[in-house]
C-alpha cells in the first residue's frame, strides 16, 4: 500500500486534539485506504489503545444499518468503555447507517475517544452531526492523487525525473486521470472500463439513488454539458437551452439541484466569478471544475476534449490541495482564470499550454495588465522557455505540479 503522506501525516498532527475527524473526498479517491493506513500507525504507536475499525460497506456489516445495532457491535467488540483506556473508533462510510450521529455524539461525550469517520457525499456533514457536535470536528478534505502522487505510484521519482519523461507522464495523467486504481491498472483499456464503471456508480449510488433523480437522461445530459465547459462560466438558463434543443424539458430549479447533488458528491466544485473592477461577485455567472480529468473523458467525446481546460482543472485541483480559496476574475472584458487567495496571500493565475504564439501572449497578459493591485501575477504554461515581462512570472506547469509554490 502506497502512503499518502499529505493526509496521513494530518491525522497524525490531529490525533487526540478533541476534535472528530472527518474525512470528505469523492468516491475511490483513497479515504478507506487511509483509513488502514492510519489503523496500522495506530497500532504500531498506541500499542496500549483499544482500537475499533469498521467499514459499512463490507458484506460482513450489512447487519449493522441503525444506531442500536451500531451500539450492539461495539458493545460486542469492546465491552463497556473504560475511563482508564484511550479508545480510537474508525468508521468508513458511516452514513450509510440510521441515526449514526446521536452514536457519535455519544462516543465523543467520552474523554478517552478519538474519533476518525470518512464520507463520500456532503450529507456526512450537512447531517445532524453538524448540530450534536456544534464545532467539535475538523474536516479533511481528500482529493484523488497528486500528479507528485500519480509518479510515486508509477514508482518514479518526482525529484530525479527527467523533463521529457515528465511531459510524457503528465499527458497520461491528463488521459487517465488520478484514481488510484486507474493509476494501477494495467492497461488503457482497463483504465478505460474502470473510470467508465466508477462513473456509473458514483451517479446511481450518489446522485440518482440519494437526491431521488427522476429525470436521469437530463441528469446526463447536465453532466456532459458541465465536463464540456469546465472551467467557463454559464448561466443556468444555457443548460435550460441546451436540454430544449435536444427536444427535452426541464426547469431552472431542477438543473440547480441536480448541479448541487453533482457538488454533494465532490464530483464537481463551484468557482464564482469575481469582478475586479466593481469589486464583487457576479450574481450569475459561476464555473466547475471536475474532481478528475479521467472520470471527464470516461464521458466527454475525444472530439471535445481539450488540453487547455484540462491543464486549468488540474491547476485548480493542485491549487485546491494547497488550501487557495479561488475565484475565476474578470477585468473588463478580460478574464483570469483564477484569483487564488490562501490566508493572507494572494495571487492572480493564468493557464495555458504555450505562450509561443504571440496572440496568445498578448491576451493572456493583458488580463493581467488589466489588473492594478500589486499582488503577484502568473502565467503557467508547459513552455520550457522563459515568456515573464511587465511584472508578470511565466512558471512552468509541470515544476508547479512537482512543488514549486506561487507566493
Amino acid at each position: 500500500m502506497i502512503i499518502r503522506e499529505m493526509y496521513l501525516s494530518k491525522l497524525i498532527e490531529y490525533k487526540n486534539n478533541g476534535f472528530v475527524k472527518v474525512i470528505t473526498g469523492v468516491r475511490r479517491c483513497g479515504k478507506s485506504s487511509l483509513l488502514k493506513m492510519y489503523h496500522s500507525y495506530l497500532l504500531d504507536n498506541e500499542p496500549e489503545a483499544e482500537l475499533l475499525y469498521l467499514n459499512m460497506e463490507l458484506l460482513e456489516n450489512i447487519s449493522i444499518r441503525d444506531k442500536d445495532s451500531l451500539v450492539d457491535h461495539i458493545r460486542i467488540r469492546l465491552g463497556k468503555l473504560d475511563n482508564t483506556k484511550k479508545y480510537y473508533f474508525l468508521f468508513d462510510e458511516l452514513q450509510n447507517v440510521n441515526g449514526w450521529e446521536e452514536v457519535i455524539n455519544g462516543l465523543h461525550a467520552n474523554g478517552n475517544v478519538d474519533i476518525v469517520l470518512t464520507g463520500s457525499n456532503a450529507y456526512i456533514l450537512s447531517s445532524d452531526l453538524a448540530t450534536l457536535l456544534s464545532g467539535r470536528y475538523i474536516r479533511i478534505d481528500m482529493l484523488p492523487l497528486s500528479f507528485v502522487e500519480y509518479l510515486e505510484f508509477n514508482e518514479l521519482d518526482p525529484s530525479k525525473i527527467e523533463r521529457r519523461h515528465a511531459e510524457e507522464e503528465l499527458r497520461n495523467y491528463l488521459e487517465c486521470g488520478s484514481f488510484p486504481a486507474a493509476v494501477l491498472a494495467d492497461s488503457a483499456e482497463l483504465k478505460r472500463d474502470y473510470l467508465s464503471s466508477l462513473y456509473d456508480s458514483i451517479i446511481v449510488r450518489d446522485i440518482i439513488t440519494r437526491h431521488q433523480v427522476k429525470d436521469v437522461q437530463a441528469l446526463h445530459h447536465i453532466i456532459s454539458f458541465i465536463f464540456e465547459t469546465v472551467g467557463k462560466p454559464f448561466a443556468i438558463k444555457n443548460i435550460v437551452n441546451s436540454i430544449k434543443s435536444a427536444g427535452g424539458r426541464i426547469s431552472h430549479e431542477t438543473i440547480v439541484d441536480y448541479i448541487n447533488a453533482l457538488v454533494d458528491a465532490y464530483v464537481l466544485y463551484p468557482v464564482d466569478a469575481y469582478d475586479t473592477r466593481g469589486k464583487k461577485l457576479f450574481s450569475t455567472k459561476r464555473c466547475y471544475y471536475v474532481v478528475d480529468s479521467g472520470l471527464r473523458n470516461a464521458v466527454v467525446s475525444p472530439l471535445s476534449r481539450n488540453t487547455g481546460s484540462l491543464l486549468e482543472n488540474t491547476v485548480f485541483l493542485e491549487l485546491k490541495r494547497r488550501r487557495y480559496k479561488m475565484f475565476t476574475a474578470y477585468a473588463g472584458e478580460n478574464e483570469i482564470d483564477f484569483v487564488a487567495r490562501r490566508d493572507q496571500d494572494l495571487a492572480y493565475v493564468q493557464v495555458t499550454s504555450s505562450l509561443e504564439n504571440e496572440n496568445t501572449r498578448a491576451r493572456e497578459y493583458r488580463s493581467l495588465n488589466d489588473v492594478k493591485d500589486n499582488y503577484p501575477k502568473y502565467v503557467l504554461t508547459l513552455d520550457n522557455l522563459d515568456w515573464s515581462a511587465n511584472g508578470i512570472q511565466q512558471v512552468n506547469l509541470i515544476d508547479f505540479l512537482l512543488g514549486k509554490q506561487l507566493t
